[in-house]
């Protein structure tokens, strides 16, 4: 018994899976991060350009 659990803690084949989980969660916190910082302005910007292009003509001459 003392010799499987000796196994289980050398073991290391689930170690790159924890590395990767934590890089994930640290980009999605980044980018929620950002986004919360930086989305009312983004919505700002996007509703101005949206009234721009609704106001213009929508003929085509050729």
């Amino acid at each position: 018994m003392l010799h499987r659990f000796n196994a289980f803690l050398r073991d290391d084949c689930g170690a790159t899976t924890v590395d990767w989980v934590l890089l994930t969660a640290g980009l999605v916190s980044l980018t929620l991060a950002v986004m919360s910082t930086f989305g009312s302005g983004a919505e700002d910007v996007s509703t101005a350009v949206s009234s721009t292009v609704a106001a213009r003509p929508t003929t085509i001459t050729w």
